[in-house]
């Protein structure tokens, strides 16, 4: 079987998906969102991963895409280590809920299940399960969560 040739990049292309985890409701970043956004636009960052829920976050959220374009991914909420999948369902919901709430809904490229779940404590044997969950419920959601 013959594959497709592979089409070249520039490596542009590749940067503008490169992206960072940034704490926006910690310092430095709470107390000086300027550097912040001094520090993306110099290394041409536009797409930030963050859990940050505070105000002030939100509001650094919204600059940060008026001003340099920045897109947002956010991890779901957690759940309890011996969650069933009706909990969660609702922690996967929650974080969903928040982004539509904030109106982070259009500058949001997406959210994940729970991350590092596997490390983080969770029971052996039910961690995995958990995440599945995890996943059917995120892609349930997805026309909801689509800008």
């Amino acid at each position: 079987m013959a594959l497709a040739p592979v089409r070249p990049f520039r490596a542009w292309d590749f940067g503008d998906h490169v992206g960072v985890r940034v704490a926006l409701d910690k310092a430095p970043h709470s107390t000086h969102p300027e550097w912040t956004k001094a520090a993306l636009a110099y290394l041409r960052v536009r797409h930030v991963r963050t859990n940050a829920d505070s105000p002030a976050a939100v509001t650094a959220m919204k600059a940060l895409n008026r001003d340099l374009g920045v897109r947002f991914h956010f991890t779901s909420s957690r759940p309890a280590r011996n969650a069933d999948e009706a909990a969660v369902k609702l922690a996967v919901q929650k974080r969903a809920q928040w982004v539509i709430a904030q109106g982070l809904k259009p500058i949001t490229d997406s959210i994940e299940s729970f991350n590092e779940w596997d490390g983080d404590g969770a029971i052996p044997n039910l961690w995995m399960k958990q995440l599945g969950w995890a996943q059917k419920w995120l892609w349930a959601m997805r026309d909801n969560l689509r800008a």
